[in-house]
């Protein structure tokens, strides 16, 4: 997720609603509340004092459960080939969306990419992102990262697997004509947001979807 103007305490605010909506801190080295910020070790005597460091720390990752489902929240990163924008960085491993190496069924893979996506809308109510996308892989080309001018602009440069737009973007494009798109999941969120899913796996999608980003971008003419 995207910001032109660096919301207030955009980690702590996610990790906090995170845990009160049923998702737990993953110890990182095995033992409770023992984490790799900031170049070292941080130990925290509970859930809060995680919550109250993470903020004030230069660069963290904070790792969270649920179901079995792990998932990293990172904040201003270096995944994304520009540094001019703020952003907050929703992360899991590959495989926790498999199922054709991996002993869970399709429909046991969806639901996992259905919990991410849940915990996706939790994380852009809490900041009201200017633009968010996720992608399988952390390669991103610099021509389809906006810069703080096109966010602020609410310009689209491209469609990703997932697909943040601001209420601002949304309305350039035609409400109904996005909540119209042919994707595997649409959602209008309460801040005005629409999270558009171009296919149902970022990893393994179904044949039917495999195409959900190309299709998605053609309907909404996006280069």
């Amino acid at each position: 997720m995207m910001y032109g103007i660096r919301p207030s305490a955009p980690l702590q605010r996610v990790l906090k609603a995170a845990l009160n909506a049923g998702w737990k801190l993953s110890p990182q080295f095995g033992d409770d509340y023992v984490y790799w910020i900031d170049d070292k070790r941080f130990t925290a005597a509970n859930n809060d004092e995680v919550v109250e460091a993470v903020d004030s720390l230069e660069t963290t990752a904070v790792a969270i459960e649920r179901n079995d489902l792990r998932v990293w929240i990172e904040k201003d990163t270096d995944v994304l080939p520009t540094v001019e924008t703020w952003h907050l960085y929703l992360w899991a491993n590959k495989y926790e969306f498999g199922h054709r190496k991996d002993a869970r069924t399709q429909a046991e893979a969806r639901a996992r990419v259905q919990q991410y996506l849940d915990l996706v809308e939790l994380a852009v109510v809490e900041t009201d992102p200017d633009y968010g996308f996720g992608k399988f892989g952390s390669i991103v080309s610099p021509k389809v990262v906006p810069t703080v001018d096109e966010l602020l602009s609410a310009r689209v440069l491209d469609v990703f697997w997932l697909n943040v737009f601001d209420s601002a973007a949304v309305e350039r494009m035609g409400r109904e004509r996005v909540l119209e798109a042919p994707a595997w999941e649409v959602r209008e969120l309460e801040t005005g947001h629409v999270m558009l899913v171009a296919s149902d796996n970022p990893f393994e999608p179904a044949d039917e979807w495999a195409d959900g980003e190309e299709h998605v971008a053609e309907y909404l003419d996006v280069d």
